[in-house]
């Protein structure tokens, strides 16, 4: 397929993913729509990060059901998406999926965790033992995602103004969490850069980005139960501070 927008509708009845071509200038035009095979919550915006991610190699699509506590695979083939497979989330509520190689974490809202999968032969098979719990009951995450090795796996935690993160061991199975407050308010989405920094946007001020550094550790420091002191994500010190404009709003970064 040609390079595409991919969303969902998170429709209480029926969950669609609606696929968009897109050009070289970013224009947009509609592909068609793909129902999940699940639900969502029926509310117009589900409030969460990466609900709907591709694979490292754009063959395949994830999809979260957060009405029916199902993960959906799709096949992203050249004259549209193809629903491959359906796996139960492993919790309530999934708002949040990651996706590094053949390892799959999804993240739950409603019972805050995080629980994995191998994705192989266009199927999703539960990693035994894999859940985890996040730092608190009242967790209430936003987003799930791995670094760029797919070492490390961080969550933002609104309800707790905290990120936590796993280390991945050699069976995919997440070890942690290792949690540190936000430098403010209602962490939400975020991004990793090439060269190891995290953006973090905090959605109660709805303007502060807070960058943070994430600390490397070898890989032989990359073992199970007690994890390595991975994190904390550590501010740079004596930031500069940069003014963008994104979508009409003001973001601060700190560079």
């Amino acid at each position: 397929m040609s390079p595409a927008v991919y969303v969902q509708t998170n429709d209480a009845t029926g969950n669609e993913v609606i696929a968009f071509s897109r050009t070289q200038d970013g224009a947009l035009a509609p592909l068609g729509r793909y129902s999940t095979g699940g639900r969502g919550t029926g509310s117009p915006h589900l409030a969460s990060a990466g609900s709907v991610v591709l694979s490292d190699d754009d063959r395949w699509l994830l999809v979260v059901n957060a009405g029916s506590d199902e993960l959906s695979l799709f096949a992203v083939q050249p004259d549209g998406l193809r629903l491959a497979d359906r796996a139960g989330s492993g919790g309530s509520k999934p708002t949040s999926v990651a996706v590094s190689g053949t390892l799959v974490y999804v993240l739950n809202n409603g019972t805050p965790s995080i629980s994995g999968f191998r994705l192989a032969d266009g199927k999703l098979t539960a990693i035994p033992e894999s859940a985890r719990k996040l730092s608190s009951a009242d967790a209430d995450p936003a987003q799930v995602s791995f670094t760029a090795d797919g070492g490390v796996l961080i969550v933002t935690e609104r309800g707790t103004d905290t990120i936590s993160s796993y280390l991945i061991d050699e069976h995919g199975q997440a070890q942690g969490p290792a949690t540190i407050k936000s430098s403010g308010q209602t962490p939400y989405g975020f991004g990793l850069t090439a060269d190891g920094y995290l953006i973090v946007s905090e959605a109660l001020d709805d303007k502060i980005v807070q960058l943070v550094c994430l600390d490397r550790h070898p890989a032989q420091d990359r073992r199970p139960l007690p994890p390595p002191p991975l994190l904390p994500l550590l501010p740079r010190e004596n930031p500069q501070i940069l003014v963008l404009v994104l979508a009409q709003a003001r973001v601060l970064v700190q560079v």
